[in-house]
């Protein structure tokens, strides 16, 4: 596993960034500056992936409307018939906290499309070929920040 895969894994645990790059094994520098790790493909492909992987499970915002929507009509209850379970509806709570990741999951992913996308959109290959790295610098800050 490379070290921004690492990154983001720690951050999806809720670590800080500067923790989740030392954990991952940066540098403290680099750590300190934890959106230079967040630009990288390998951290961006990381959150793609994830991203497939929920939508090839039906995880869409759609589906995530709906489990909200669930959720917040839900109450905790469980009926008992002797000891037999009768009845019982979902924890909103748990349900509220994995709708929260995914959320985050699905407008990441998204926020590294658009920022891509605006690439290909303001600039043709040949643009970005023929700019000096300070100039290319420059344009990818302006999409990732």
């Amino acid at each position: 596993m490379n070290r921004a895969t690492k990154y983001a894994e720690n951050r999806i645990k809720g670590f800080s960034k500067y923790k989740s790059a030392i954990e991952a094994g940066y540098a403290p520098a680099t750590a300190k500056n934890a959106y230079l790790i967040e630009r990288t493909r390998a951290y961006q492909d990381f959150w793609l992936e994830i991203d497939r992987k929920m939508d090839s499970q039906g995880i869409n915002p759609a589906y995530i409307v709906k489990k909200i929507k669930d959720a917040l009509e839900a109450t905790q209850s469980t009926f008992y018939r002797g000891r037999e379970v009768v009845g019982q509806l979902p924890d909103c709570k748990t349900q509220l906290k994995a709708i929260e990741l995914c959320l985050k999951i699905k407008f990441k992913a998204e926020e590294i499309q658009f920022n891509k996308r605006k690439i290909v959109e303001t600039n043709t290959v040949e643009d970005i070929d023929e700019m000096t790295d300070e100039e290319l610098s420059q344009l990818l800050t302006s999409f990732c920040e």
